[in-house]
């Protein structure tokens, strides 16, 4: 029972994380558009990078976010006019993403202790199923890399071209955001390789 209640800790702090972090990122947003606040350096440092943090901290579900964020981000263009309803849908849709993040750590703490006794949640019968999740998996690791160098790269430059403003925040970014991508590329990597030996032992 202890990986049960480690799942829920890790599922709510993750939550509580999440919804700290947005509702941070849409607090400076608010203010620095109102004017009160000083430079755009100021919600670039301070809400944009704890939210790249977030995004790289979560990034198997931001790849599963993807297919459904561009038809979101046209459908509140459209409801934008209405703004009681574009509030309840935007409501709507933090819940909703809240709720994901709970639901992917506890699925990844239960796949971590599943997987140490040999077993997984997302086994398929299929060989052909099976061979499709190794290779969903091991992209979703090679694009973890592939983005932490690209991403990393960027940063670096965007640290040197303002070096007296946002430098230390590109850093912070491209080094810790980095780790976390490296980490999951491992993970996925690693979790892939062991699902086609399993495949080919059948």
């Amino acid at each position: 029972m202890f990986h049960l209640r480690a799942s829920a800790v890790i599922s709510i702090f993750q939550v509580v994380l999440f919804v700290s972090i947005c509702l941070w990122f849409r607090s400076v947003s608010y203010n620095h558009i109102g004017g009160r606040l000083g430079q755009v350096d100021f919600i670039v440092a301070y809400a944009i990078t704890p939210l790249h943090l977030l995004m790289k901290l979560n990034f198997p579900l931001v790849l599963l976010w993807l297919p459904i964020s561009y038809p979101l981000n046209y459908l509140f263009s459209i409801l934008s006019p209405y703004r009681s309803v574009f509030i309840t849908a935007g409501v709507l849709a933090f819940v909703a993403a809240a709720a994901s993040v709970a639901w992917f750590w506890n699925f990844v703490m239960i796949e971590v202790h599943r997987r140490k006794r040999g077993d997984s949640l997302i086994r398929f019968s299929k060989r052909s199923v099976e061979l499709l999740k190794v290779a969903g998996i091991a992209t979703a690791g090679i694009t973890a890399i592939a983005f932490a160098v690209w991403d990393g790269r960027r940063l670096l430059l965007l640290g040197e071209v303002n070096r007296w403003t946002l430098y230390w925040s590109s850093m912070v970014d491209a080094i810790v955001g980095g780790l976390f991508l490296a980490i999951w590329a491992a993970i996925l990597i690693r979790v892939a390789i062991e699902d086609f030996r399993a495949v080919r032992r059948k």
